[in-house]
């Protein structure tokens, strides 16, 4: 006589509801990264390069220059920046594979500026939130390995012996 024993992880058995905290863990993971590591990379020089910002006048850059005594971009005196990177509040869904991540900072950072010429000035929530290339393949990888960690952890063994 031989002895089988099947051990089957996961399969079919898996409900709608396991997937969409797993993927829903996968993304708040990510949102985490997102703001621990990359929106710093936002106020360091060569980031407006790298994340497409709007072009500062002239004028603004000489005046941050001579007032602030740096170059550095999205920061006049670095108080959007710090509420930038102090928090963020994930909300996640129950019922769809969903992660929202806010980043909290004073409106008026944000208001829409004219220039002197009439023409509006830069969008600076856009430019806070912009992601280059790399990072979204590096975000959308980190979820899907937090996603099936999350859902090798949950996932039950079920284990049967075949005579």
């Amino acid at each position: 006589m031989i002895g089988i024993t099947v051990t089957e992880k996961g399969g079919p058995a898996d409900t709608a509801r396991e997937v969409t905290t797993a993927i829903n863990a996968g993304l708040e993971g990510a949102v985490k990264y997102w703001h621990r590591n990359l929106v710093p990379g936002h106020f360091k020089q060569g980031a407006a390069h790298r994340y497409g910002y709007a072009p500062r006048t002239p004028a603004y850059c000489r005046r941050k220059g001579r007032v602030k005594g740096h170059q550095l971009p999205l920061v006049w005196s670095g108080t959007m920046r710090d509420q930038v990177l102090r928090r963020v509040d994930i909300k996640t869904m129950k019922t769809r594979a969903s992660a929202r991540g806010k980043v909290y900072a004073n409106a008026f950072n944000f208001a829409s500026r004219r220039r002197a010429s009439g023409r509006p000035g830069p969008d600076l929530g856009a430019e806070v939130l912009a992601t280059a290339d790399g990072e979204r393949n590096a975000l959308a990888q980190l979820t899907e390995r937090r996603a099936t960690k999350h859902l090798n952890r949950i996932r039950t063994v079920r284990t049967r012996r075949i005579v």
